[in-house]
C-alpha cells in the first residue's frame, strides 16, 4: 500500500511533547492511513461476503450430492438383497449396452452412406430425365415440322396424281367437252 510514511509512536510522542508545528501534518498523515485502512477493510468485507456466499453454495451442492449418493446406496443395497441381483449382471448389462451403442453407430454410419449414395443416384437420374425431356421436346418439334412438310409433300403428290389421272382420262387433247 502506498501512502504517507508510517509514523512511529515515538515520533508522535516527541512531536506532541515538543510542541513543534509538525503535529498537524502528522495528524493528516494518520488520517490518510486510517482512510486507506478503512477502504481495505471494506474490500476485505466484500470479498469475505462473496466467499461466504460461494461457501454456502458449495455446501448446498455437497449436501445434495450426499443425499443423492445415500439414496443410490440404499437403492443398491435393497436391490442386492433381492433374489437374482449381482454386480456381474450389471457389468454384463453395461457391456451389452456398449455393444448395442457401437452397433447403432455403425448402422447409422452405413445408413448415412446409403443416403449419400442414393442422393447421388437421384441427382444422376434427374439429370438423365432432364436430358430425355429435352430430347423429347426437340423430337416433338421436329416431328411436327416433318408432319407439316409431309402434308405439303402429300398434297403435292395428290395434285400430281390427280393431274396424271386427268391426263390419262382426257388423253393428249385435253379435257373432253360435254
Amino acid at each position: 500500500m502506498s501512502g504517507p510514511p508510517e509514523i512511529s509512536p515515538q515520533d508522535a510522542y516527541r512531536a506532541a511533547s515538543s510542541g513543534t508545528p509538525e503535529w498537524p501534518s502528522l495528524v493528516a498523515s494518520l488520517d490518510g492511513q486510517i482512510g486507506d485502512l478503512r477502504r481495505e477493510r471494506d474490500v476485505c468485507q466484500r470479498n469475505m461476503s462473496m466467499l461466504a456466499d460461494e461457501n454456502q453454495r458449495l455446501i448446498d451442492i455437497v449436501t445434495k450430492l450426499a443425499s443423492a449418493f445415500d439414496q443410490q446406496t440404499r437403492a443398491l443395497h435393497i436391490e442386492q438383497q433381492q433374489p437374482g441381483f449381482s454386480v456381474s449382471a450389471l457389468v454384463w448389462d453395461l457391456q451389452r449396452a456398449q455393444r448395442d451403442l457401437a452397433h447403432s453407430r455403425e448402422m447409422s454410419s452405413n445408413q448415412r452412406q446409403v443416403i449419400v449414395s442414393q442422393s447421388c443416384h437421384i441427382e444422376f437420374l434427374d439429370q438423365k430425365i432432364s436430358e430425355l425431356q429435352k430430347t423429347i421436346a426437340e423430337s416433338s418439334s421436329n416431328d411436327s415440322f416433318h408432319q407439316r412438310r409431309g402434308l405439303v409433300l402429300g398434297q403435292l403428290n395428290d395434285k400430281t396424281s390427280r393431274h396424271s389421272y386427268m391426263a390419262k382420262r382426257d388423253g393428249p387433247a385435253g379435257p373432253s367437252s360435254p
